[in-house]
C-alpha cells in the first residue's frame, strides 16, 4: 500500500519544457486531490486549475498555508 499517497497533499508538478521560458520555474506547487488514468490529479490554488500529470514530486509532510493564498487574492 505504499503507492497510495495521501490526499490533500502538497506536490510539484513539473512543467514542461516547451511551456516555459529559460527563467521560469521548472515546477509548479500543487494540492493532490486524486488518481486519473493519465495520471495524479492536482489543484493550483494560485491560478484556480486542475491539471493530470505524471511528473509530480510528493511532499506528505508539507501543508498548504491557505492564508497566504488569501491575501494574494484580497491584494489583485
Amino acid at each position: 500500500m505504499q503507492h497510495l499517497k495521501v490526499f490533500r497533499s502538497i506536490t510539484y508538478a513539473h512543467v514542461p519544457k516547451v511551456a516555459r521560458s529559460k527563467l521560469d520555474d521548472k515546477a509548479v506547487k500543487t494540492i493532490f486531490i486524486g488518481y486519473k488514468h493519465e495520471g495524479y490529479k492536482l489543484f493550483n490554488p494560485m491560478k484556480n486549475k486542475v491539471i493530470v500529470t505524471r511528473d509530480v514530486t510528493f511532499a506528505e509532510d508539507e501543508e498548504w498555508q491557505w492564508n497566504a493564498v488569501a491575501e494574494m487574492d484580497s491584494k489583485k
